[in-house]
């Protein structure tokens, strides 16, 4: 687990186009682009447009780009193979070579996140903040299996209302990277690494990474996560990095509830999935308008997305019933109100198969409050 705050430049590349690319990249991580999605900055910034080019013109990034945008391949081994293919022509700072290092590994990591979800053909998703609030107001059974935690494509990114990032551990946005468990670690399952991307409180990027292997599906999903936190603890090699992953416990809990709650609404068969697709359907092409025009233009088009809307637009359908009371998208769930929750429940013939199902919040009615002592 790895926590990295942006700070200023100590290295450059040799390469006038390796370096451009990255210009480019930490540019998209600046408070200039903080209004768009993580994956989103990185388009109008220029930089995706960059890094495909680059890997056109440099074999090493061409090799290295079809490592990173195979989803079979873990989010280790694409960090690596792409640090691999730009290292040749840096250039670190004298006076500070292993700060620069470690900027440099800083910087990649947060912009690694968005480029490999581009050139994986990932998806982006953001819950309405009526999900949100009905997702807080409810807990998950202690019975709901691993195989549970699955998310719809191999690569997305899940966008929290803003009003919703404290339910998330302060993340701007999750991404999801699901591939095969490594072999040389003896996992016969699956992996899925979450990478946060948020900030700090000066304005600069975080970025934090957490993987989970999942070897067993029919295992209790919520004592899966405890585990590798606890298995991340143990290989700490100093006091240091121990005291890190307890503090980001709390934080990975949060994001991790607030992902699962999100996958297990999306497997509903009457969850709510509209595709808004802004960006594909604007025109690409100005024609008759002179350059700096149409820079212009695809600049503002750059700055459009697709993106999958989940969850109600409002709580119409989530009241009190007799008594008239509605939760409002954005507020806590009222002492008065019982939790809702996710549980499996048995259907199809002699009840042999189970699903997923969701229940909703409702308010307990004032007769049959029950005092506690």
């Amino acid at each position: 687990m790895q926590t990295i705050t942006l700070r200023r430049e100590l290295w450059f590349f040799q390469d006038p186009l390796v370096n451009a690319t990255v210009a480019k990249s930490v540019a998209a991580l600046s408070p200039a682009f903080k209004h768009l999605p993580a994956p989103v900055r990185l388009r109008a910034s220029g930089a995706l447009r960059a890094w495909d080019l680059l890997s056109e013109r440099d074999a090493r990034v061409a090799k290295a780009r079809r490592i990173v945008s195979d989803p079979d391949t873990g989010s280790h081994e694409a960090f690596m193979a792409l640090i691999d293919a730009i290292t040749p022509s840096i250039v670190l700072s004298k006076v500070d070579r292993e700060g620069a290092a470690e900027d440099l590994r800083g910087k990649m990591s947060a912009i690694m996140m968005p480029l490999t979800f581009w050139w994986r053909g990932g998806a982006l998703y953001e819950p309405t903040l009526s999900l949100g609030t009905l997702l807080s107001g409810s807990d998950i059974a202690s019975d709901l299996p691993a195989q549970l935690l699955t998310p719809p494509l191999h690569t997305l990114c899940i966008v929290p209302p803003w009003q919703h990032r404290h339910h998330c551990g302060g993340s701007h946005a999750i991404f999801l990277f699901e591939f095969p468990g490594a072999p040389a670690a003896g996992a016969t399952g699956r992996a899925l690494a979450m990478s946060s991307f948020g900030a700090s409180e000066t304005g600069g990027v975080v970025a934090e990474g957490f993987c989970v292997t999942i070897d067993d599906e029919n295992a209790p999903l919520q004592p899966v996560i405890d585990q590798e936190l606890d298995r991340q603890c143990s290989d700490a090699e100093s006091a240091w990095e121990l005291h890190q992953i307890e503090a980001s416990r709390d934080r990975w809990r949060q994001r991790l509830d607030y992902v699962t709650k999100t996958l297990l609404y999306l497997r509903l068969d009457g969850a709510e999935l509209r595709h808004l697709q802004p960006y594909s359907a604007a025109p690409k092409a100005f024609p008759g308008l002179g350059r700096r025009k149409r820079e212009e233009k695809l600049a503002q088009v750059d700055q459009l997305y697709d993106r999958y809307i989940v969850g109600p637009a409002s709580l119409e359908g989530v009241h009190g019933g007799e008594h008239g009371e509605r939760l409002t998208p954005g507020q806590a769930l009222p002492a008065h109100w019982r939790r809702g929750h996710f549980r499996m429940q048995p259907h199809g013939p002699q009840s042999s198969l189970r699903k997923v199902i969701f229940v909703a919040p409702v308010i307990v009615r004032a007769d049959r409050l029950t005092t506690v002592d």
